[in-house]
């Protein structure tokens, strides 16, 4: 699927992604580049993905865990 990007550097997430991945009006997205095959990663933080992650990280050191997952990524 394409879409376009204006002159002031807004794209259109087409109307059946937005719905598909509930992201309204408002709706924060985070970007994530991936340098090694030059992606661009969208991912909507939506109601459900935040509870998703509630408890992924007890008793566990989140710093840690975080560095960790990001060197992953980063491989």
């Amino acid at each position: 699927m394409y879409t376009y990007m204006t002159v002031k550097g807004r794209i259109v997430i087409p109307s059946e992604i937005r719905r598909k991945f509930g992201m309204r009006k408002g709706t924060r997205v985070l970007i994530d580049v991936d340098e090694r095959t030059h992606q661009i990663i969208l991912t909507p933080i939506t109601r459900e993905r935040i509870q998703g992650l509630l408890g992924k990280y007890k008793g566990k050191g989140l710093l840690k865990v975080l560095v960790a997952e990001k060197k992953r990524a980063i491989v």
